[in-house]
């Protein structure tokens, strides 16, 4: 069975179990893509994690861009969302979530120049 790696960067960290049972009721195999075991990367009060897992399909014949789309199906029946999704075949790499902290007690980020008006 061919592997994939799927990094989703989400604003919140509980999408991860939302992500990985929407996967294997889709039939795929999925596990951790880190070598600690952990598949989120992130500090709590900042505005990204990183969901980094292991996937493989029981189809043998899919590649890259069918596993993308069933990510994204995944994210979007569970009503989830994200800055991204990447898929890739698996390769020597490291990733970490973003450094946008939001302000306290603030839960969204706020948008640069924007008046309370403008954010309706």
């Amino acid at each position: 069975m061919k592997s994939y790696f799927v990094w989703v960067t989400a604003m919140v960290r509980e999408y991860e179990d939302l992500i990985i049972s929407g996967l294997v009721k889709k039939g795929y195999t999925v596990g951790p893509a880190s070598k600690d075991h952990i598949p989120t990367s992130g500090t709590a009060g900042y505005a990204s994690f990183v969901i980094a897992l292991k996937v493989e399909p029981s189809e043998t014949d899919t590649d890259a861009s069918k596993v993308h789309e069933v990510v994204c199906n995944v994210l979007k029946e569970k009503k989830l969302l994200y800055y991204s999704v990447l898929v890739s075949t698996p390769a020597d790499c490291c990733w970490r979530a973003g450094n946008i902290q939001l302000p306290e007690p603030s839960p969204s980020p706020s948008v640069p120049g924007a008046k309370k008006s403008d954010m309706n």
